[in-house]
């Protein structure tokens, strides 16, 4: 985890942090307010999966800022591709 301090605010830096519930928490409030989406129910029936990964700015412990990585494949014209989508 790193730390950032700017204008005598610490922020933290966190990836990958589905498991943690305070943290997926806050993303979720994020997500909610920002989106109108909330990826609890994602979580909870085993779809967030190790390809999706978050990587999000915290203040104290509450999520301000995100970016996530989703690691996909593809198959176009019968050739399996690696892709990237980079989401909230």
């Amino acid at each position: 985890m790193e730390h950032i301090k700017l204008n005598n605010t610490t922020y933290r830096f966190v990836r990958d942090f589905k498991d943690n519930h305070g943290l997926r928490q806050s993303f979720n409030q994020l997500a909610q307010a920002t989106f109108g989406i909330n990826f609890e129910n994602w979580y909870q029936n085993g779809f967030w999966t190790d390809n999706y990964i978050p990587y999000s700015l915290l203040r104290k412990d509450e999520v301000i800022a995100n970016v996530s990585v989703n690691l996909i494949e593809l198959d176009i014209e019968d050739t399996r591709k690696t892709g990237l989508q980079i989401g909230t």
